[in-house]
């Protein structure tokens, strides 16, 4: 019986730790969205620099040698797929988004300690099983900038 009474929290205590709670948690995921995005944008301009590269460089040799023209291909695809990683990565955290505020306004609605850490425990289960998919095209995206960049470099040896 007194673990019942120490489990249960006063309404004002729920509030202050909250509050605490959520401005925390906006300021962490606000941080990790900043990272993603600079990440995704480095990437971007990495493969649109390689695009650029491998045009300035057939037009001043004037050639279409076939090495050139596949890295330009993997430079092409690996900016799409940097596209795509963009909305992806929207998509996966807008659901973890919706998911978390399902389990916390259970979880702060729950009357005692346990039944807002069941809630949160239930939805880190869920989340953990979620394919990040945004960060799968991200690693392909540049696996195809270094492919392109080998392929480049051989054409432009043999050109």
């Amino acid at each position: 019986m007194q673990n019942d009474e120490q489990d249960k929290m006063t309404k004002e205590d729920r509030e202050r730790y909250r509050e605490k709670i959520e401005a925390h948690s906006y300021h962490l995921n606000k941080l990790i969205s900043s990272a993603a995005t600079e990440g995704v944008k480095f990437l971007g301009l990495l493969n649109l620099g390689g695009i650029a590269a491998v045009l300035g460089f057939m037009g001043a040799v004037k050639t279409h040698s076939l090495p050139l023209v596949v890295a330009l291909a993997f430079f092409l695809f690996a900016a799409i797929l940097t596209a795509a990683t963009h909305l992806l990565r929207y998509l996966h955290f807008d659901s973890l988004f919706k998911t978390y505020q399902i389990a916390a306004s259970a979880g702060w609605t729950s009357s005692t300690n346990s039944g807002m850490a069941k809630e949160l425990n239930d939805w880190n289960a869920n989340i953990s099983v979620k394919r990040d998919w945004s960060l799968c095209t991200a690693i392909a995206s540049l696996l195809l900038f270094f492919a392109g960049a080998l392929i480049a470099t051989i054409g432009t040896c043999f050109t």
